[in-house]
């Protein structure tokens, strides 16, 4: 239950955490499509020290792979999970409006692997 638990935190902070994608340059888009574009994932992301985790996401093509630290400090000093997790098929679905007004896309994808490790007793 904690496992779940934990992924659940995970996939919240990874949804609603301001993430900038890093080495690639934002293009502005001209369409407006009810659903998103995979091209616009391209790349990795990564977030730093937010609500006690760290995150690295690489999407390429279909496919997403990340890896996720998981601290019970708030200095992301003490390690206690890394979470990580592989996936394919993504799709892009609607679009959707966050509740701080950011605006995104909901995925569907194909589980590939989930490995949660605990770092402490």
């Amino acid at each position: 239950m904690k496992l779940f638990t934990m992924i659940a935190l995970l996939l919240l902070i990874f949804a609603t955490s301001g993430c900038a994608l890093i080495g690639l340059e934002e293009e502005e888009e001209t369409e407006t499509a009810e659903t998103g574009s995979m091209d616009d994932l391209q790349g990795t992301w990564a977030i730093s020290c937010t609500d006690r985790t760290t995150q690295l996401a690489s999407f390429s093509g279909t496919n997403l792979t990340s890896t996720a630290t998981l601290y019970w400090d708030d200095t992301c000093v003490n390690a206690s999970y890394i979470l990580s997790q592989s996936v394919n098929n993504l799709s892009p679905g609607a679009k959707t409006t966050l509740a701080d007004g950011t605006e995104g896309y909901f995925l569907s994808a194909t589980y590939q692997s989930i490995t949660g490790t605990p770092l402490d007793d």
